[in-house]
């Protein structure tokens, strides 16, 4: 079972992701596994001079690991050009340890990818007091996914337990059909094409 290295953002990830990874991998038929994700603080912590340099040594280090992951919010900016050069800085230390670097953004916050699957989560989340009315149009287009859900659910949002929680229920297939970032996400994760992915859809 391949193992993944991951480098996330806060406390409500390192529960959430590892489900996000085993959930997509079997979506296309993969068994992928990671354990303990590293919290490293979002987008602009890891741009500062040397951080992103030191979290990979760390994630790269471990025993066991098959790859290196940095899936973080990018709240604002371009996903491309914040792509390229955290990529390149990753990739001189990981390469030091043999391991390849796979890199995805959620944009702009990981809720969004749950804000994308409304309908199924009013359906198949029902111990959530879901607003039946609550629409979430363009969830990637503006910050405030968090709130959004706040509102949809009618209560405050909890990241580490409601981010995992909601994650379970997610039907995957929806997201990957609404968000470009998700499907970035499951191509960096399981190393397939796009043309390669569409096959499962």
């Amino acid at each position: 079972m391949p193992s993944i290295a991951m480098i996330v953002e806060g406390p409500g990830d390192i529960s959430a992701f590892p489900t996000l990874v085993a959930k997509t991998g079997a979506m296309f038929g993969m068994d992928l596994f990671a354990n303990k994700p590293i919290k490293a603080g979002g987008y602009h912590r890891l741009a500062l001079p040397g951080q992103v340099e030191r979290f990979v040594e760390m994630a790269a280090g471990r025993e066991g690991i098959d790859s290196v992951m940095i899936a973080v919010d990018l709240d604002d900016g371009c996903p491309r050009d914040a792509a390229d050069s955290l990529r390149r800085r990753a990739e001189s230390v990981s390469q030091l340890f043999g391991k390849p670097i796979k890199l995805s953004f959620c944009v702009r916050e990981y809720e969004s990818w749950i804000l994308h699957d409304l309908a199924n989560l009013k359906a198949f989340a029902a111990e959530y007091n879901w607003d039946a009315n609550y629409v979430c149009n363009s969830p990637e287009q503006k910050r405030g996914a968090k709130e959004a859900v706040e509102k949809a659910i009618q209560r405050k949002y909890k990241e580490i337990s409601d981010q995992q929680a909601l994650t379970k229920k997610l039907n995957l297939k929806t997201v990957y059909v609404a968000s470009r970032s998700y499907r970035k996400f499951c191509k960096e994760v399981t190393g397939l094409s796009y043309g390669q992915m569409a096959a499962f859809m």
